[in-house]
């Protein structure tokens, strides 16, 4: 879903440019764009690799003859050239879209992998984070913007480094899935060891080389991604908000995600609503 594409896809319109902003540190053209419900998008190529952060709704796109489905909060990077074809859904979509200028063109293609579709709490949480300053714009955005691309870009790399959670460790998976499981409840060490099948030495130093962090922290992580999720798709009271998701009280949970996003609960949820 870019503005650089073929002839094909220059037809299959509406679509609704609604800003764009350069980020000159690293030759990269941001774009925002809003499509409309059940808009289809028949098979194309883009003659430039291309970033899709999806900020609200969902789309399903089929690439080299597979499906999938991408929906708020997932980062795709599509390369250059390659075919494929994408149907938004029933809500319509809004993304921000990343694409190389200039000499940025050399440097994607030697850094950045092939087709790659990143979903999860860290990749959620560079989307909120790149949507709530795009959405702000003060001063300071495009420096903000340029980090959180910097931050898109580590990302992707990992990928082509094989260290994306589809070949994580099967102890750090299972960790994992029951960290995710636990937003309202905090599992002991032992628990999630226990669940991992190692023993804590070995499941804090393998969990915190294959993850970036530790247990707890993945932990405070799900539970934040959760509360923007709730933030964004309910009208719940910020306070039980924080306190479905594990934390103490409003002062605590507004502090932590605060840390987390870059701004308050209610501002997030201010910024975020479709």
């Amino acid at each position: 879903m870019t503005s650089h594409s073929s002839s094909t896809h220059d037809r299959a319109r509406p679509r609704v440019a609604r800003r764009s902003a350069t980020l000159p540190a690293r030759s990269v053209l941001a774009t925002s764009y809003a499509w409309p419900a059940h808009h289809e998008l028949p098979t194309h190529a883009h003659d430039r690799p291309a970033v899709v952060m999806t900020l609200f709704g969902d789309f399903g796109a089929t690439v080299g003859g597979m499906g999938y489905e991408c929906t708020a909060g997932d980062v795709v990077m599509l390369p250059a050239d390659l075919r494929h074809a994408e149907r938004v859904g029933e809500r319509g979509t809004r993304s921000i879209i990343l694409v190389p200028i200039n000499a940025g063109f050399d440097t994607w293609r030697d850094a950045l992998p092939g087709f790659a579709l990143l979903r999860g709490p860290e990749a959620r949480r560079i989307v909120w984070r790149m949507a709530v300053e795009w959405e702000t714009a003060d001063t300071a955005a495009e420096l903000a913007l340029e980090h959180h691309f910097e931050e898109v870009a580590d990302l992707l790399a990992s990928v082509s480094k094989d260290t994306g959670s589809g070949r994580l460790p099967p102890g750090v998976r299972l960790a994992k899935e029951l960290l995710r499981e636990s937003l309202s409840r905090t599992p002991s060490l032992d628990e999630v060891a226990r669940a991992s099948g190692m023993s804590r030495a070995h499941l804090t130093r393998t969990f915190r080389r294959a993850v970036g962090c530790s247990v707890g922290t993945y932990l405070r992580r799900c539970r934040l991604d959760r509360a923007a999720q709730l933030l964004r798709e309910t009208d719940r009271p910020i306070v039980e908000v924080g306190l479905s998701t594990g934390f103490y009280d409003q002062s605590h949970f507004t502090g932590a995600f605060g840390r987390w996003i870059g701004c308050p609960p209610g501002v997030f949820r201010k910024l975020m609503r479709p």
